[in-house]
């Protein structure tokens, strides 16, 4: 028990092919990060911008998944009632 850092590794390492599968790499994280017995557990995520669309019109499939998978991690990190021990840097 104590502080553990469970993941530390680059959002677009995160970024998958197939539809669906960015945003299940996301959950897949914070619910592995939430079943690790620790007092404090925390998620370091470098290059965090590989999951936001790009700003200035460029639409698309591409562009889609990306709000999708953002969604999902502002969702989680809204969450924090349900994650209390886990932290995001």
């Amino acid at each position: 028990l104590g502080l553990r850092v469970l993941f530390a590794r680059s959002a677009s390492a995160l970024n998958r092919r197939y539809v669906g599968e960015t945003e299940a790499a996301i959950t897949r994280m914070f619910e592995k990060a939430r079943q690790t017995p620790a007092l404090l557990t925390g998620i370091f995520l470098d290059e965090v911008d590989a999951l936001v669309p790009e700003r200035g019109g460029r639409s698309g499939s591409q562009q889609s998944f990306k709000v999708d998978a953002l969604s999902i991690l502002l969702d989680l990190l809204g969450s924090a009632d349900e994650y209390p021990n886990i932290f995001v840097i």
